[in-house]
């Protein structure tokens, strides 16, 4: 089984914003309930809005809404990352964007993941979009071992960003 077909599983749940909502809100309660008292939360939400068709930009308002009622109902600090994945293509990366800069003062970072071989990160538009992150005052980041990420990399710290290693 593929990795997405695997996460494709764990979406199916989210049938509508609420469940969006709680689903975050709930990632705060496990934290809180394992001792956590800082909680990073990572989320695509184009991929969450995907099986059910649900609005990219309401899954992003949803998820900003659970975290920050679970960070206030359990006491936990916690950071937002968005994922932008090029694997569903370019149109689907402008919309996750726009979505998360609609919210950027609740969005700490920005990664820019999927497919590098075919959709570089030298490739129009995803060349413009770490200028475009920072200046809203998100971190630009983006996974590192993967494929082809090597000059993509370099590229990220030579705009003087942070490259996540995260494979």
């Amino acid at each position: 089984m593929s990795f997405l077909t695997k996460l494709d599983w764990g979406v199916k749940v989210l049938a509508s914003l609420d469940a969006c909502r709680r689903v975050a809100f709930e990632n705060i309660e496990d934290a809180a309930r394992n001792a956590c008292t800082m909680s990073s939360c990572v989320f695509q939400p184009g991929y969450m809005a995907m099986a059910h068709q649900l609005p990219v930009a309401g899954v992003v308002e949803a998820v900003i809404d659970g975290v920050r009622e679970g960070c206030r109902t359990f006491g936990v600090q916690a950071k937002l990352i968005g994922i932008m994945s090029r694997t569903f293509g370019e149109a689907a990366c402008q919309q996750e964007l726009e979505a998360f800069l609609a919210h950027r003062d609740q969005i700490t970072a920005l990664d820019l993941a999927g497919d590098e071989l075919g959709f570089p990160g030298k490739s129009v538009p995803f060349s413009v979009q770490p200028a475009r992150v920072m200046r809203a005052g998100i971190l630009p980041s983006m996974q590192a071992k993967l494929p082809g990420r090597k000059a993509s990399g370099r590229r990220f710290v030579n705009w003087g960003r942070n490259v996540l290693d995260m494979a």
